[in-house]
C-alpha cells in the first residue's frame, strides 16, 4: 500500500582508531566471571548482544524488555541476581525510576546503566543516587566484561 511501510533507523560508532580484529579481542581485555546478570533493554538485538558477550564471560543471563518486566523478575529473583545491566530510555518505566524501585526491593542492587548516549547530567545524577557503573552503547565484548566485571568483583 502506499505510504505503509517500515522505517529502521540504524547507529553506527564512529571508529576513532583503527586496529585489527586480533588486538581488539585480546583474552587479556577480556574479564570473566560467574553470577546472573538481568539485562532490562527495550531493543531486542541490545539484548540479544549483551546476552551473548556476558555468557561468553561465563556469567548466566536473564533479559527483560522493559521496567515494568523487569521489576517483575527482580522481585522473584533478588536473592540471585548479581547484576542488572539497565538501560536508561525505555517505555513504561525509564532507567531510573526502575532502578529507584529496585532499590526499594534489594538496597545493595548492583546496576551497570547503558545508554547510547554519552555520560551526561542525567546519567551523573543516576550515579549519584547509587548506580555503579555506566557504559555507552554499543556494547563491546572488553567493555562490557570490565564494567561488569569491575562492579562485581572490586
Amino acid at each position: 500500500e502506499m505510504d505503509r511501510g517500515t522505517s529502521i533507523i540504524i547507529y553506527l560508532p564512529v571508529l576513532r582508531e583503527f586496529s585489527s580484529f586480533d588486538d581488539a579481542h585480546k583474552p587479556d581485555l577480556i574479564k570473566r566471571g560467574s553470577g546472573l546478570v538481568l539485562v532490562v533493554d527495550d531493543e531486542m538485538m541490545i539484548r540479544t548482544i549483551a546476552r551473548d558477550i556476558l555468557q561468553q564471560c561465563g556469567y548466566d543471563v536473564m533479559m527483560a524488555a522493559d521496567g515494568e518486566e523487569a521489576l517483575n523478575i527482580f522481585r522473584d529473583r533478588r536473592d540471585e541476581i548479581n547484576l542488572v545491566l539497565l538501560d536508561m530510555a525505555m517505555p513504561r518505566k525509564n532507567g531510573i525510576e526502575t532502578y529507584e524501585e529496585m532499590k526499594l526491593i534489594k538496597g545493595d542492587v548492583a546496576v551497570l546503566l547503558s545508554s547510547g548516549f554519552q555520560l551526561d547530567d542525567k546519567v551523573q545524577t543516576a550515579l549519584d543516587l547509587g548506580i555503579k557503573g555506566f557504559i555507552q552503547k554499543p556494547y563491546t565484548m572488553d567493555g562490557l566484561s570490565n564494567a561488569v566485571y569491575d562492579i562485581l568483583y572490586k
